[in-house]
C-alpha cells in the first residue's frame, strides 16, 4: 500500500480522468471501423523478452481521440514477471488484448500482422511511426505489406506533441480506448519532468514498471497531429 502511495505522488496522470473519459462512449470496434476513415499507427518493441505494444490512433470530428492498443508477451517469461514485477499478463491474454508469444523471445512479425489483420477489418491505416533504430525487420515489414511507415526518432520534443494530444483529450473528456487494462495500466506508470518550454520528457516511475502500451499511443498521435498540421495548412 505504501508503495502505491509513494507511486501515485510521482504519477503524471490522474488515472481516474482516463477512466471518466473512456466511459462516456461506447461504441465498438465495428462502430469506429465505420465512423473513422484515418488511422495512425505507433509501436513500442520491447527487449527480446519482455512487454511489446502497437496501437491506432484516430478522432472523431477532430475532437474526440480514440485509441486502439494491443500488446504482446513472450509466453516464456510471462509468468515469472508477472509475478515478480506484478503485471496482470493472463488477465490482459483473456480480455483479448494481449498475445502470448508462443517463443523465448518476442517475434516483431505479428506486430506486423496484426496491423495488417486490422487493416484487412477495414480499418484505413494512413501512416505508422516508429524508430527504426532497433528496429528495421519492422520496418521493412510494414513496408512489404504495403504500409507507409515513417522513421520516428524518440526525440522529446517531437514526442510531446503526441503526449499533449492524449492529455488535453482525457482531460477534457474526449478520450476513448475501449477500456482497455493495459493502457491504463502504462498511464499510472507514466512520470514526466516540464520543460520551461512546455516540453515533457516521460519515462516510468520505476524500472520494474511498463510504459509501452502508452508510448505507442504516444508515436501514434504523433503521426495523426502532423497529418492534421498538414492538412491546416494545406486548406484542405
Amino acid at each position: 500500500r505504501l508503495n502505491v502511495f509513494v507511486s501515485s505522488l510521482r504519477a503524471w496522470f490522474n488515472v481516474d480522468e482516463f477512466r471518466a473519459s473512456d466511459r462516456a462512449f461506447d461504441w465498438s470496434l465495428e462502430d469506429l471501423r465505420k465512423l473513422i476513415t484515418a488511422w495512425y499507427g505507433g509501436a513500442d518493441l520491447s527487449k527480446l523478452h519482455d512487454l511489446t505494444a502497437s496501437a491506432l490512433y484516430a478522432s472523431v470530428n477532430e475532437e474526440i481521440a480514440v485509441i486502439i492498443p494491443h500488446c504482446w508477451f513472450p509466453i516464456v517469461a510471462a509468468h515469472e514477471k508477472a509475478d515478480q514485477d506484478n503485471i496482470p499478463l493472463f488477465g490482459w491474454q483473456d480480455d483479448g488484448w494481449l498475445d502470448m508469444v508462443n517463443a523465448p523471445t518476442n517475434n516483431h512479425k505479428l506486430v506486423v500482422d496484426w496491423f495488417a489483420s486490422m487493416k484487412k477489418r477495414g480499418f484505413r491505416i494512413t501512416e505508422i511511426g516508429i524508430d527504426r533504430k532497433f528496429a528495421e525487420q519492422f520496418f521493412v515489414g510494414l513496408k512489404e505489406k504495403g504500409f507507409r511507415a515513417e522513421d520516428q526518432p524518440q526525440f522529446y520534443h517531437l514526442k510531446t506533441i503526441g503526449f499533449r494530444a492524449i492529455e488535453t483529450a482525457a482531460r477534457n473528456n474526449n478520450l476513448y480506448y475501449l477500456g482497455a487494462e493495459p493502457f491504463e495500466y502504462c498511464v499510472s506508470n507514466v512520470q514526466a519532468i516540464e520543460k520551461t518550454d512546455d516540453m515533457i520528457i516521460f519515462d516510468k516511475i520505476k524500472p520494474t514498471q511498463r510504459i509501452d502500451v502508452f508510448d505507442a499511443a504516444v508515436f501514434a498521435a504523433c503521426k495523426a497531429m502532423k497529418s492534421y498540421e498538414r492538412r491546416v495548412k494545406s486548406g484542405s
